[in-house]
């Protein structure tokens, strides 16, 4: 990505420099303003289509159809994004930029990976614990060398560790060293901790280690003290008031520019079958407290309400509609749950609200109330990971990732889950 960055601001510099402006006069701001305005939009546009997805790498001819869609997405954008400043640029040399960085990116891929296959150092990381939980890890190697890291088993105990250290480190230095909590209470164990700390190798427990690697917690009684009763309760450190009030500005943004598509919306819904174009569902809010979603209708209109609403339904339902098909995809059918995030019933970004059934059966996992410590999102970490999944039977893995989200919360991490679901709509992935 650096290597992708680096070409498009200094070509995108190149291509500003032989544009023109449109009235002969222009502002200090509004070459440079261009130039980095280029830069955002081809990255917005690689990233959108999937490009840099470490854990879908393209080859061949996905990467060139991939390719094709990113930039000629990013040519339009340009040519309107530049016109809008009054910097005139000749079609031609947007197309030969394009054409140039869609090369460049190609070449610099197929390098980088050839490289980093062959001759690129992974980060060595030793494991000190049993056999079990290192099985269990290794059946992730594909997940940790994306990461660039290598594991190395050390012993299954700090006595087996110690004598492997040496012999270890002659190879090569371990740039840290995870430990099973079951070894954490050996007699040997203040002295091994020293020896690393002399060596500058950072010590990490298991639990923490598998958490930050696969973004989800370990369910188990810690959660309790951890999540609930803790010193630091989740989402207290992030002022409450201001987290409402920027989700209540950006939903506001969002609702502005998206209400000509929501108008759209509405009366092809109308006409395409009939029955009102929003419905109300009731679902389960922070603290269990009830609250009715808005959404676009996206079936044929019953007036018998299911008593048990399913989980979710295919894709060849025959109670979905043309328009429902259509919306469902994009999941342009949630864009009324800007309005649940003005009233204060959801939040931009948490935990998938359920519905009161759903959750009356989620409800019998251990620590599953735990994840209505945080108001419920229109997008949240379990569904840009699990894919909205298929049935109840994968509520344990929701579950470890809502709670992830609700330990770790935070600006960034919030803007991290609004660009992958951005990425999941615009590629109709996950759209159940």
């Amino acid at each position: 990505m650096s290597l992708d960055v680096l070409w498009l601001g200094a070509s995108s510099a190149a291509l500003v420099k032989s544009s023109h402006v449109l009235n002969g006069q222009s502002a200090d701001w509004v070459l440079p303003a261009a130039a980095l305005g280029i830069v955002v939009l081809y990255g917005l546009s690689l990233y959108l289509t999937g490009l840099y997805d470490l854990r879908q790498v393209p080859e061949g001819r996905t990467l060139v159809l991939k390719m094709a869609q990113a930039f000629g997405f990013a040519c339009i954008a340009v040519i309107l994004f530049e016109r809008s400043l009054g910097v005139r640029m000749p079609p031609k040399l947007v197309l030969l930029h394009a054409a140039l960085t869609a090369t460049f990116v190609i070449a610099a891929r197929t390098t980088v990976k050839r490289f980093m296959g062959d001759r690129w150092p992974f980060l060595r990381i030793g494991f000190v614990g049993h056999r079990r939980a290192y099985a269990e890890l290794d059946k992730k190697e594909s997940v940790i060398k994306q990461l660039g890291l290598h594991l190395v088993p050390l012993g299954e105990d700090i006595r087996e560790a110690r004598r492997s250290w040496e012999e270890e480190l002659r190879a090569a230095q371990f740039h840290r060293i995870v430990v099973d909590e079951d070894c954490l209470n050996h007699e040997r164990m203040p002295d091994f901790l020293q020896e690393c700390r002399r060596k500058g190798i950072t010590v990490e427990k298991l639990s923490s280690f598998r958490e930050r690697l696969f973004g989800k917690l370990d369910l188990g009684p810690h959660l309790v003290s951890d999540l609930a009763i803790g010193k630091e309760r989740p989402l207290q450190g992030l002022d409450s008031t201001m987290r409402h009030a920027r989700d209540f500005v950006l939903a506001g943004i969002c609702l502005l520019l998206a209400l000509p598509l929501m108008l759209i919306i509405g009366v092809a819904v109308k006409c395409d079958s009939p029955g009102p174009a929003l419905f109300l569902q009731d679902r389960v809010g922070k603290n269990g407290r009830r609250f009715k979603m808005f959404k676009f209708r996206s079936m044929y209109y019953d007036r018998k309400p299911a008593s048990a609403p399913e989980w979710t339904t295919s894709r060849r339902d025959p109670r979905i509609t043309r328009v429902g098909a259509l919306i469902r995809g994009f999941h342009l059918d949630e864009l009324p749950q800007l309005l649940n995030v003005l009233k204060g019933d959801m939040s931009i970004v948490g935990p998938r609200p359920f519905h009161p059934l759903h959750s009356a059966q989620l409800e019998r996992m251990p620590y599953f109330n735990l994840r209505l410590l945080a108001l419920p999102g229109i997008t949240g970490w379990a569904q840009v990971r699990c894919d909205y999944s298929d049935s109840l039977d994968n509520g344990e893995e929701v579950l470890a990732r809502d709670l992830y989200y609700v330990k770790h919360a935070g600006l960034a991490f919030d803007l991290m889950i609004i660009a992958e679901t951005l990425q999941i709509c615009l590629r109709r992935r996950g759209a159940h």
